[in-house]
């Protein structure tokens, strides 16, 4: 098996050019109504109790395994990132038989394995609720998360690699780290924008409204990509143009 990681939430900001998200661009769009709470939990996963509950669910539902090992990190916490997983794969179906697997890696705060389906958490945050909320409040702070990034959010983000990989073999890219896919999603979704926008007389380049997602999103489109699905699932109509729009290109990849 070919394995791709993706150290998709870091905990340490990259410098240049990051921001803070901002409403520049709101105009064209709706504004919602603000974004989900930080113990938000959509899905069937939120109502296990104990970690022997939630290992069999995810084994009973999505043939998921989960690492023995998780059920020693702070129960609420997994709980809540893996809301953020099943939120995103029950919009998404056909990508849920591209995750296999629940496991443990000291890496970043979450990481995706591309090509054998698994996201991993990393003890040192998962062991240690105060630091883990602590650095995704200040990566929401300097703008290199999304705006209101939680728990919940970062599960949704690895999810979005998942769905990456349903959409790598749907269009019959056998290399995983290819970054063709998620650039032509990225792609579509700017010119939606940039079309809504030109009745205004606006113009944004793709690095900006990268930027207006999260600072990380301008790594490259398989981030952009996962944090406009994590960004619209966190903040709905009220996320970026941008996310909205990826959320709105992958949608039709369903029908």
């Amino acid at each position: 098996t070919i394995i791709y990681r993706e150290t998709s939430l870091t905990s340490k900001p990259t410098s240049g050019n990051v921001g803070s998200t901002t409403d520049a661009l709101a105009a064209p769009y709706p504004t919602g109504r603000g974004y989900r709470s930080p113990t938000y939990f959509p899905q069937a996963v939120g109502g296990c109790k104990t970690f022997d509950e939630l290992k069999l669910y995810w084994a009973d539902n999505y043939n998921v395994k989960v690492d023995d090992a998780i059920g020693k990190l702070h129960f609420d916490s997994v709980r809540q990132a893996l809301a953020g997983v099943e939120a995103v794969l029950k919009e998404f179906p056909p990508a849920m038989r591209y995750l296999k697997e629940f496991g443990l890696l000291n890496e970043s705060i979450m990481t995706t394995e591309r090509g054998n389906g698994k996201i991993n958490f990393n003890p040192e945050y998962f062991n240690n609720v105060e630091k883990l909320t602590a650095t995704l409040a200040a990566g929401v702070r300097s703008g290199f998360y999304p705006k209101n990034m939680t728990i919940f959010g970062a599960g949704a983000h690895e999810a979005g690699h998942i769905v990456e990989d349903w959409l790598l073999a749907k269009y019959g890219v056998d290399n995983v780290s290819s970054r063709i896919v998620p650039q032509k999603v990225v792609l579509e979704a700017y010119m939606e924008v940039m079309r809504r926008l030109a009745r205004a007389g606006e113009f944004k380049s793709l690095q900006q409204l990268k930027i207006e997602i999260a600072g990380y999103a301008i790594k490259n489109d398989s981030e952009c990509m996962a944090l406009g699905i994590s960004d619209y699932e966190t903040n709905e109509i009220s996320s970026a143009n941008l996310s909205i729009e990826i959320w709105r290109r992958l949608k039709k990849e369903l029908s």
